[in-house]
């Protein structure tokens, strides 16, 4: 069995929720007759760097008074970057993150910016970055976990098939009957990047 599909950037999102938590950091400056410039910084995993460099050269080009200063971060740089050190970030602990007081809720913008349709998200995507009945965060990508299994070998090994309400103690029985070390067979084999998909 395999699980967990290779992680995929859904680029309309990404581009989505960038501008608009951007446009949200601009608005915070006090109004005046000529927009000065404001500086964003923009936190990120050091290799979606080719995601983010063109998106912040556009948005640059379409809001010419936000200047995008990106902050490229390796996964320990990221995990921990203290608030001062980026004014926008991508994050995977967004919870902890606002229990310390780390995060702005966006809903003062959120309300005022007509743009903004949360139907835009996949379902269930936006209510993760929700709590305490505001809003904290927008999701930047969506990375399904996919479970694939290989019939031959259930067949060759006379093991039942997953059906339709498999428990994890099932899971766990049908991948101790599927390995064969000495045959180069075993029972689960996970995308490295999914190793935290599954608790025991």
């Amino acid at each position: 069995m395999a699980g967990c599909s290779a992680p995929w950037r859904a680029r309309t999102a990404r581009v989505l929720a960038l501008s608009l938590l951007l446009l949200f950091l601009s608005a915070c400056a006090a109004p005046t007759s000529t927009p000065e410039p404001v500086t964003v910084r923009f936190a990120f995993l050091d290799v979606d760097a080719a995601y983010y460099q063109p998106l912040a050269e556009k948005f640059g080009q379409e809001h010419p008074n936000i200047i995008i200063q990106l902050v490229p971060r390796n996964g320990q740089q990221l995990s921990e970057l203290r608030p001062e050190d980026a004014d926008v970030f991508v994050t995977q602990s967004i919870h902890a993150r606002q229990e310390k007081g780390e995060l702005l809720s966006l809903d003062p913008w959120l309300s005022q910016d007509k743009s903004f349709a949360p139907g835009q998200f996949y379902p269930g995507t936006l209510q993760i970055f929700q709590r305490d009945g505001k809003t904290w965060g927008l999701p930047l990508s969506v990375d399904p976990i996919i479970m694939f299994y290989n019939k031959d070998l259930f067949n060759l090994y006379k093991v039942p098939t997953p059906q339709p309400g498999w428990t994890w103690d099932e899971f766990l029985a049908t991948a101790r009957a599927l390995r064969h070390k000495d045959e180069g067979v075993y029972g689960y084999a996970a995308y490295p990047e999914c190793a935290d998909c599954l608790f025991f």
